[in-house]
């Protein structure tokens, strides 16, 4: 049986993602910043597949030490982590100039550090296990940037090429890495 861990799973893309995974039968570790939406997810999803594990952590993918705290809690409780989908991900509409201060930051550490983190995290043991598969949820704010949101821009394009240089690095193991646009 595979694991995946899925980032911010409880709502929009994040959700029907985990949904399908747990039709598939694919345990899964999930986070969320809210417990209660994790709660009554966790339980949705074990009843649409009674056979499979779920994990459930809350968790604020903008800041490091409870993405890594998240990443090794789903590793312990489940066990190899086969598949990652970095979906975590925050849209504010603004334009760099206009941008709050802690806008970038902000950005940055939820659209792309999160990501790096968990590539860091679990990469090489995928490239000992010459398996695994990472997603990661950009936008087409990657390929054809939005001036009405700038530092969002930015964070997509910067997940899209951390998405190429994953591939690269992984590619001579068999680990597959995706970028949704």
């Amino acid at each position: 049986m595979k694991n995946a861990l899925i980032t911010a799973a409880t709502k929009g893309m994040g959700r029907a993602i985990a949904t399908a995974f747990a039709r598939e039968g694919v345990n899964l570790a999930i986070c969320s910043r809210t417990n209660d939406d994790l709660l009554a997810f966790k339980k949705e999803l074990l009843a649409i597949n009674p056979a499979i594990k779920v994990f459930a952590s809350v968790t604020d993918c903008g800041i490091k030490q409870q993405v890594l705290g998240f990443a090794a809690a789903a590793e312990k409780e489940l066990g190899f982590i086969s598949i990652i989908v970095n979906n975590v991900g925050i849209y504010e509409y603004s334009s760099i100039l206009d941008d709050s201060a802690e806008t970038f930051e902000k950005q940055v550490h939820i659209n792309l550090a999160a990501a790096y983190h968990l590539y860091r995290y679990f990469g090489k043991a995928m490239i000992a296990a010459r398996e695994g598969h990472i997603f990661s949820i950009c936008s087409v704010a990657s390929l054809n940037p939005i001036a009405e949101a700038g530092t969002y821009s930015v964070t997509k394009y910067a997940l899209l090429g951390l998405s190429k240089v994953m591939r690269l690095e992984m590619q001579p193991y068999g680990v597959k890495v995706t970028a949704v646009i």
